[in-house]
């Protein structure tokens, strides 16, 4: 892998991180260390200019349900917690969307100038995702009191 892939990818990890602390998730651990994972729902995010390629967010129905009850707790909002609603799909594109976006500043601060497309989400059960023909790719696992979420990172550098 190339100095430039591996800072890149630096900048993504990075970007979860401030994401995940500024929203409250202060003990939210990132590892490489693959985990199982009920994949219910996945949003995707594209990159386009010089670095292009996808962010794919994955995990299940009670970690993401988990994880937007504790958010609305972190931030004093009073949400119906009993289903997952439109308003948790709109929690988990945001969060989606901000990881992506933070990335794009980090990238940019080493030469990577790209933006980014709106989130698309599809909910359902054991939801699997693929795709080819990217230079690198890293999955990290991400886990807090919430449960954990897969982010999958593939992408070409041109």
């Amino acid at each position: 892998m190339s100095k430039i892939s591996e800072e890149a990818l630096e900048c993504f990890k990075k970007s979860i991180s401030e994401i995940m602390n500024e929203s409250g998730f202060h003990n939210a651990t990132i590892s490489l260390e693959e985990r199982d994972i009920e994949s219910s729902i996945l949003i995707t995010i594209g990159f386009t200019g010089r670095l292009h390629g996808y962010l794919m967010l994955q995990t299940d129905f009670e970690s993401a349900t988990n994880f937007v009850n504790i958010l609305a707790d972190y931030i004093g909002m009073e949400i119906d917690s009993s289903s997952f609603g439109d308003f948790h799909k709109s929690t988990f594109c945001e969060i989606t969307n901000q990881i992506s976006g933070r990335s794009t500043i980090h990238l940019s601060s080493i030469g990577l100038d790209s933006n980014i497309t709106p989130p698309s989400i599809i909910v359902g059960s054991s939801i699997y995702s693929s795709v080819s023909d990217y230079d690198v790719s890293q999955t990290y696992y991400i886990n807090d009191a919430f449960g954990t979420f897969k982010i999958f990172i593939c992408i070409n550098i041109t």
